[in-house]
């Protein structure tokens, strides 16, 4: 029971000091396939938001910060909903959500799809409020925003600093809606706890490998695992495996 958790979290800590996101998308299908999603969601939440915490110092100065206001207000906002929905609907049926937006968002990014929503600015709102909803039910607040990022042009580094803005404010509201909706507790905290040195270890390695490995090979390769890791929450949740 503890030695999987160990190894997914470190596989994902690998994966987010790589890329610069994937923590959500790596762990939280598997996490969700090997313990209550009730239990999985704030431990991918809490370690997430450490580790853009930590990231966030160095990238700060590139934030586009006027697309960045509606974006983490209408986010926030579709967190206590997601989180709602997180308590009562069944954890089979998250399980199914979960693989299904994975495995939807890595086809995406696999055939080369740069951007859905349009490039208004306006659009900023309602992306920013279903990411929040799919952030709070589960952990999966990023597809909707990278790709409405993506698809404005935005400059690589401003592209990067600003999903790690965006995640950490997302992150860090959701910790105490998650506390005030009962789902964050002594059994929560404890697998938490238990659970961060693996993470940050991944982040590290991750971190030191990404001056050596090629950008375009791994990243394929990540989005062919992360899919593999959706299709496994999807069967799961369906009662196939």
């Amino acid at each position: 029971m503890w030695l999987l958790p160990l190894l997914v979290v470190f596989a994902a800590g690998v994966v987010q000091g790589l890329t610069g996101f994937g923590f959500a998308l790596v762990s939280a299908p598997l996490l969700s396939a090997l313990m209550e999603p009730r239990l999985a969601m704030p431990i991918v939440v809490t370690h997430g938001s450490l580790i853009t915490l930590l990231l966030l110092p160095d990238v700060w100065r590139w934030i586009d910060v006027r697309m960045m206001i509606p974006l983490a207000a209408s986010g926030l906002i579709g967190i206590p909903i997601g989180a709602y929905l997180l308590r009562v609907v069944e954890g089979d049926t998250l399980r199914v959500l979960v693989g299904l937006l994975v495995i939807l968002f890595s086809l995406l990014l696999l055939l080369g799809v740069e951007g859905l929503g349009g490039s208004r600015g306006w659009m900023a709102i309602p992306v920013g409020l279903l990411s929040g909803i799919l952030g709070g039910s589960t952990t999966m607040s990023g597809p909707p925003v990278i790709l409405f990022l993506t698809h404005r042009g935005v400059e690589k580094r401003v592209l990067r600093a600003s999903l790690i803005a965006y995640f950490t404010i997302l992150g860090v509201a959701a910790i105490p809606t998650y506390i005030l909706n009962g789902l964050i507790n002594i059994q929560t905290m404890r697998w938490i706890t238990f659970l961060i040195p693996s993470m940050a270890l991944g982040a590290v390695v991750g971190a030191r490998l990404s001056r050596r490995v090629a950008e375009e090979p791994f990243r394929r390769f990540t989005l062919l695992l992360v899919m593999a890791s959706g299709l496994l929450s999807l069967l799961t949740g369906l009662g196939l495996l």
